[in-house]
């Protein structure tokens, strides 16, 4: 897959998808900017996804990080299983 190129001064989040495993069974995790994420989101979380109260908690992650409210954005990717955390300049 490819992200989107970073911008220096974006903000910068990291994710971490524990349904998504390498080989040895660690969480898929990376850090990125808001349009990196939702690259991620609708890309590979989107295929995995099944149930339509999935594809509108991903809809609501996707607006929110968009519209940088993080808070409204963590807890819609939380009921998709992806965990996001602000990483500190």
């Amino acid at each position: 897959m490819t992200t989107p190129a970073a911008q220096p001064d974006a903000p910068r989040y990291h994710l971490s998808d524990p349904d998504n495993r390498d080989d040895q069974g660690a969480s898929y995790e990376f850090t990125g900017t808001a349009d990196q994420i939702v690259a991620y989101l609708d890309g590979p979380v989107r295929a995995d996804t099944v149930e339509s109260n999935a594809y509108r908690a991903i809809n609501r992650a996707i607006t929110s990080l968009r519209a940088v409210d993080f808070e409204a954005a963590r807890a819609s990717a939380r009921r998709v299983g992806v965990y996001l955390s602000k990483v500190r300049p």
